[in-house]
């Protein structure tokens, strides 16, 4: 029996017209609650991470859609650092879980 690839959870925001959000989370944390080492509690909230449920293997052309990307959790971080979106030594740790932001400035509307 072989291991199952990691599942994402990807919903897309249109801001203003101009730039595409692409929030993704690691599946297992959609709807938790997580604390910052000062303390202050970060929900990872459906209303913003919970759109589809996207296999891994199918998350670049999701990421690749994205002028702004909102990662949270070890696995997405680790597999934007594989496709070369971000060097996972960038993002911080909030509950244990790895957290990065991406503004891709060369895909941004003029």
């Amino acid at each position: 029996m072989g291991w199952a690839l990691p599942r994402f959870w990807v919903k897309v925001h249109i801001s203003g017209g101009r730039d595409t959000v692409v929030a993704v989370c690691d599946e297992h944390l959609l709807g938790k609650s997580l604390k910052t080492k000062d303390n202050v509690e970060v929900a990872i909230d459906r209303s913003f991470y919970g759109g589809a449920l996207i296999q891994e293997n199918d998350i670049s052309k999701s990421l690749k859609r994205g002028t702004i990307l909102n990662l949270f959790g070890n696995q997405i971080v680790e597999k934007a650092a594989e496709l070369g979106l971000v060097n996972s030594k960038a993002a911080i740790k909030i509950g244990g879980q790895l957290h990065v932001q991406i503004i891709n400035i060369s895909r941004q509307p003029r």
